[in-house]
């Protein structure tokens, strides 16, 4: 039909409520699980920030996006890198799903590094599920440098999407821009912090042992969490970009039946203004 899921959802009485202003941009790949890994780091991120459900809701390009612009579907959304420059600028604060945590997929992914990339203007955190947190604590404990090595390899020369031409759209752009070692650089640099701020947060939430070695380990990361970062790394983008009324709305999708309030951003040039204020 030519229409996203959010779209969809306004045109019916019963489901119009479960659309409302995005908070949070997400960025993630198909590869990952809505249930297992989505919607279960949604929920653990809502939880352990103490967000109120009424008032938050989630930017998921699945659920917003027009789908078939390139196979010819009629008011298709065309997805480029400005596009998405704008509602995450306007939006804000980014959330990056890494899971696993030992192979984060976004890092891989083209579209992901562009949005984390632009996320960086402004509030950006990693969550993981609930599963892979608890991976991931147990590896801060016991290998604190392969935890550092995995965030730590990022080239966007070497990673992908699912149609080619959008990887030639995503390296042209940042070509034009930003640079693709400035770009490596920020990402890295992004995730580092984010790295040492949450090792710091997990190490104090363990439970206090006799254990010597235990609390030797526990020193020796906090020591290397609160390392400097070195190097310097150029900010991208200038001021953040104002809301652009006629061309996007920023909207957000509650997925009926799911725990978290899954968003989506409407790319609503046709949407009608009616609809859209009447869930305020």
């Amino acid at each position: 039909k030519g229409k996203s899921v959010a779209e969809l959802l306004l045109e019916d009485p019963r489901t119009a409520a479960e659309v409302g202003p995005a908070t949070i941009f997400v960025s993630w790949y198909l590869a990952q699980k809505l249930g297992r890994d989505l919607f279960d780091a949604l929920e653990e991120y809502m939880k352990r920030e103490g967000l109120d459900r009424a008032r938050t809701y989630f930017w998921v390009c699945d659920y917003i996006i027009r789908q078939g612009f390139y196979v010819g579907v009629p008011n298709g959304d065309e997805t480029t890198p400005e596009l998405f420059t704008h509602v995450i600028r306007d939006i804000g604060h980014t959330l990056v799903l890494c899971t696993p945590w030992d192979d984060p997929g976004p890092l891989k992914r083209s579209w992901c590094l562009w949005e984390i990339k632009t996320g960086a203007e402004g509030k950006l955190e990693v969550i993981l599920s609930r599963e892979e947190r608890k991976r991931f604590r147990r590896a801060l404990v016991k290998d604190f440098p392969s935890v550092e090595t995995k965030f730590s390899a990022i080239d966007l020369r070497k990673s992908d999407t699912r149609d080619p031409k959008d990887k030639e759209m995503i390296f042209e752009a940042v070509k034009n821009g930003i640079g693709m070692s400035e770009l490596n650089q920020l990402v890295m640099e992004k995730l580092r912090e984010w790295l040492a701020k949450t090792a710091r947060e997990e190490l104090d939430a363990l439970k206090p042992r006799t254990d010597s070695t235990l609390r030797a380990e526990r020193a020796r990361v906090r020591r290397r969490a609160r390392l400097p970062l070195h190097g310097h790394v150029p900010r991208a983008g200038g001021r953040r970009a104002r809301g652009r009324a006629g061309q996007t709305g920023v909207m957000a999708l509650r997925k009926a039946g799911k725990p978290p309030r899954v968003a989506a951003l409407i790319t609503c040039r046709k949407l009608n203004r009616k609809a859209v204020n009447s869930q305020d």
